[in-house]
């Protein structure tokens, strides 16, 4: 390991303290190149300054051997252009591991940083930072975005600036070359269909795959769909459930998705509905929770779904009144709605994320208020006939 100059100041508060500490430095005689020592008799305490020349480890050693000595107070300071900072490689893709190892640097008293390469020196500006772990080497990620870096190693732990850098070293971020490949079972799929995804040159967890809509920003937020890369390949996802224009993505990241960490992409759509689907009802008006009779044609059992919704109302789930998916016997039945009004029953073709591009049919229907059950008496006897 490599040898460095280093100061250590002591502080001791007794003679039994004392000739410890002077029995320490003793036994690394052969590192001192200079030591001093000055009695504080005001304070009772006397001061020894040893300049040495020793490795990191014997450095520490003797600086932890004479701090748990009763008595004894130990700062360590080392020259400023002393430490060092080593990277595996000089090149990264993105979001790849570094592994940093440290010369002359302070566990939990100085802090390391990445920048991008000149960036101002203040830490709101810094991609990633965290003080000096205890291990060493240690590892952290490349930043997901192409570009020169920097990784900064500073004296303390909060104000970094110029003035407390210890050292730094670049390196880059090389944006992925595209070799990979996205195919797609099909090019157009009806709303929630299932898809079949098969991937070349990806990594399964490292790298990560996402539908957006087409010409969607590239951003973790903005996706309709997002997973790891499984095991499996090929494997099955759903089709959005909204018809329009969508891309498959391929990102060699498993976080923060950028046009840079971008490595393929396919195009598909997703076709509205056709309206072949058809609603029979048993009748177009019901009194209030009668049973009514439905007969579809052209819908798909479990896939599809049927809604009762007030005439006119948003296509949304919460707002139905009724609601299922589209069983296996047909016909079959439910109730009217107890609340006289106009309604319709709607056929959707997906599950879940009903919409208006998703309706395949809808049938109007009347529920009745009911028919007044009042009564009128009367009393003969007080009913009299006039005479001419």
């Amino acid at each position: 390991m490599e040898s460095r100059i280093a100061f250590i100041g002591i502080t001791i508060e007794n003679s039994s303290a004392h000739m410890q500490a002077n029995a320490l430095l003793q036994e690394i005689a052969g590192k001192v190149l200079c030591q001093t020592g000055l009695p504080y008799r005001s304070s009772n305490v006397q001061i020894i300054s040893v300049i040495l020349e020793a490795t990191d480890e014997e450095i520490k050693s003797l600086a932890d051997k004479l701090g748990r000595i009763p008595g004894v107070s130990v700062n360590t300071m080392l020259p400023v252009n002393s430490a060092k900072i080593s990277l595996d490689k000089n090149s990264y893709a993105p979001g790849e591991k570094i592994t940093i190892t440290l010369t002359g640097a302070t566990p939990s008293r100085d802090t390391i940083h990445i920048y991008k390469q000149g960036a101002p020196y203040n830490e709101p500006d810094h991609l990633w930072g965290s003080q000096v772990p205890t291990n060493n080497p240690f590892l952290t990620n490349a930043p997901t975005a192409a570009g020169n870096y920097e990784v900064r190693l500073h004296s303390l732990l909060y104000g970094v600036a110029e003035s407390n850098l210890l050292a730094t070293v670049k390196f880059t971020v090389e944006a992925p070359v595209i070799s990979a490949k996205l195919s797609l079972d099909k090019n157009s799929y009806a709303p929630g269909e299932e898809m079949t995804i098969t991937l070349t040159g990806a990594t399964p967890i490292s790298n990560t795959i996402y539908i957006f809509k087409q010409g969607a920003p590239y951003n973790g937020t903005d996706h309709l769909w997002g997973s790891d890369v499984p095991t499996n390949n090929p494997f099955s996802t759903d089709a959005p459930t909204e018809a329009g224009n969508y891309e498959v993505r391929l990102h060699s990241v498993r976080y923060f998705p950028t046009e840079a960490n971008l490595m393929a992409k396919v195009l598909f759509t997703v076709q509205a509905p056709l309206n072949s689907a058809k609603i029979s009802l048993d009748k177009n008006s019901y009194a209030s929770g009668e049973e009514m009779k439905i007969t579809l044609t052209g819908a798909t059992p479990i896939s599809n779904t049927i809604h009762i919704y007030k005439q006119g109302a948003p296509y949304n789930e919460p707002d139905h009144l009724w609601g299922s998916s589209v069983p296996t016997n047909n016909p079959f039945s439910t109730k009217a709605p107890t609340e006289a009004g106009d309604y319709e029953m709607r056929l959707h073709s997906v599950r879940y994320g009903v919409a208006e591009s998703n309706l395949m049919t809808k049938v109007p229907f009347t529920v009745q208020a009911p028919l007044s059950s009042s009564k009128i008496s009367l009393d003969k006897n007080s009913i009299r006939l006039a005479r001419n």
